[in-house]
């Protein structure tokens, strides 16, 4: 059990989609292509699409940058975030925080104005009734991120339930945190593979141009699986290993040294090999 070792990440980020889906332009166009009402949907942009996108981009790097750093646990949910982590974990999240806060504050202060020029740019498509109140607006942004204990198991819920109920219940949770564990360390080693993967293919070709950040994406994730190996599973620890020792090479010398080039190539291999028996 693990329990010590993590805590819990929720974290939901809204977002005004500013879209809206038109039954009446839907009805008009089927119709005049002769099309069965089923054959799609017409969904109108409320503002000019371009004045959202710093909105996304900004929600984007946090929720990857929130999933880089913490494990799946409940599916669609929480996250786990290994407790050694957790004052590095704040510090990357709050400017993230702050600039996804202050393009939506952007967009906000030009929401009015985005708002009347619409009246003009959809035409009869515009209905004053999909935009909402300048106030309310505010309220379609928002991030919500909660930090928990992990859920410590006790048996208070076994009290009012019969032995033989009780045993299939604790049988049952039993599995669910055992599938739930499995595809934990599933998630784990898939990380690992996609950064060695990508090594490997670009250096087992000599002709194959490489930017630094080759290499710098399987430093940043050795710098990171070790606090993410929560089952110690002793196979991810021989893959970090392995990666540590064999994979973080410096760029320019693998660029300089074919020999040094294909040895790395060959090490990545064997590391997918390894990361391989750790998936199945």
């Amino acid at each position: 059990m693990f329990s010590n070792k993590v805590m819990v990440v929720d974290m939901t980020v809204s977002l005004w989609s500013a879209r809206k889906y038109d039954e009446k332009v839907t009805a008009t166009t089927t119709s005049q292509h002769k099309a069965s009402s089923k054959a799609g949907r017409f969904n109108k942009s409320l503002v000019n699409p371009e004045l959202l996108k710093p909105v996304q981009r900004a929600r984007t790097a946090l929720e990857e940058y929130v999933n880089t750093n913490t494990v799946p646990w409940h599916r669609g949910g929480g996250r786990l975030l290994p407790t050694v982590k957790f004052m590095e974990f704040t510090a990357g999240v709050r400017p993230l925080r702050t600039k996804f806060e202050s393009e939506a504050h952007n967009f906000v202060a030009k929401y009015q104005a985005e708002v009347i020029a619409a009246q003009t740019d959809l035409g009869d498509m515009y209905d004053a009734n999909d935009y909402p109140s300048p106030a309310d607006i505010k309220q379609k942004f928002g991030i919500t991120m909660d930090i928990t204990p992990f859920p410590v198991e006790n048996d208070d819920w076994r009290q009012n339930m019969a032995q033989e109920e009780a045993d299939e219940a604790a049988q049952a949770m039993k599995d669910t945190y055992e599938r739930k564990e499995r595809a934990m360390v599933t998630e784990t080693f898939s990380r690992a593979r996609e950064v060695v993967q990508k090594m490997h293919d670009t250096l087992a070709d000599p002709t194959k141009v490489f930017r630094d950040s080759l290499v710098g994406n399987v430093e940043t994730l050795v710098g990171l699986l070790p606090a993410m190996n929560l089952t110690n599973d002793k196979a991810l620890d021989d893959v970090i290993i392995l990666m540590k020792t064999k994979l973080c090479v410096p760029p320019q010398r693998l660029r300089d040294d074919i020999t040094l080039r294909a040895d790395t190539a060959a090490a990545a291999s064997t590391t997918l090999g390894m990361i391989a028996k750790g998936l199945t």
